[in-house]
């Protein structure tokens, strides 16, 4: 079960990003994370627009996942 009702955010420039991404969700008193370790075998991606996904699952423990996709 999603814990949360979709939001949106703006895009943001960076000069630099990847497939993977860390974030951290604080529902109420829970707290999901995703942590990058380390970036190597991946590569830089190109020029473009990106979305990335967060689903925020409720449970015990709380539980995140992270989805990527290009945007036309």
């Amino acid at each position: 079960m999603v814990a949360s009702t979709p939001e949106e955010s703006l895009y943001v420039e960076v000069t630099k990003a990847y497939r993977i991404a860390s974030a951290q969700v604080v529902v109420g008193q829970d707290t999901a994370r995703i942590q990058v370790i380390d970036y190597v075998g991946e590569s830089p991606l190109e020029s473009g627009r990106y979305t990335y996904i967060f689903r925020v699952f409720e449970g015990v423990p709380l539980s995140m996942g992270l989805d990527f996709e290009k945007d036309s």
